[in-house]
């Protein structure tokens, strides 16, 4: 199956592809610079992989929640690319990608996300590994407020910005963690391995059916 992967949600733009029974990958960190970046990057593994756009069965997809301008970026070039030859787009969250980052760097089944949203909210999301070895979300992505974050079990790994963003107002949340790794960017060739975990029919869509996920209405990034 020839999967390319786009993950631009935070700072890092980073993007993988499935071809030749391969995995080729480019993970970039410089913020505000993934417009220029991303379609270079993705030229770049196509030509090292020996194939066309066109070439391609599927385009995996982090839709968020995360930078409104990250996923906007994401979201054009996935469906500006998938449109002419009406390739499928399959979109994951990207607090699920975090996750699934964060268990291949530290081999903890139980992930709670929770990334500074601005505006003094945080998005959370709580996954763990099933046994087909992919990262899934306890409950839906949430935009809370950080005294509303709540936890029962301990064990946890804690990934984010908003655990230092926030660390008074999630002391008790804190406490239940087993480890914090507040740093930890989304990779694109962890997108590509759920992407290929996820690959039934039921997953794909048109790339018009396809929208970013904010978790807030899109008019609150407006400049008053």
């Amino acid at each position: 199956m020839n999967l390319l992967a786009i993950e631009t949600a935070t700072e890092a733009c980073s993007v993988a592809l499935h071809a030749n029974d391969r995995v080729y990958a480019k993970d970039v960190v410089e913020p505000r610079c993934h417009a220029r970046l991303i379609l270079p990057l993705i030229h770049e593994l196509l030509e090292e992989a020996h194939i066309k756009v066109r070439d391609l069965d599927a385009i995996a997809v982090s839709i968020g929640p995360g930078s409104f301008v990250g996923l906007r970026i994401a979201m054009s070039v996935a469906q500006g690319l998938a449109a002419p030859f009406d390739i499928p787009l399959l979109p994951i969250s990207t607090l699920r990608v975090i996750a699934a980052t964060a268990y291949a760097k530290y081999a903890m089944p139980h992930v709670l996300v929770a990334m500074d949203a601005h505006m003094g909210g945080i998005y959370l999301g709580k996954y763990r590994l099933e046994e087909n070895k992919a990262m899934c979300a306890i409950a839906p992505d949430q935009l809370i407020q950080p005294e509303a974050l709540t936890v029962d079990e301990d064990g946890w790994l804690g990934v984010g910005s908003a655990w230092t963003k926030y660390q008074a107002p999630l002391k008790n949340a804190a406490s239940k963690l087993q480890r914090c790794e507040p740093v930890i960017y989304p990779s694109a060739s962890d997108l590509l391995a759920l992407a290929l975990l996820d690959d039934s029919k039921e997953c794909f869509f048109k790339a018009d059916d396809v929208l970013p996920v904010y978790l807030r209405e899109e008019s609150a990034w407006k400049r008053q």
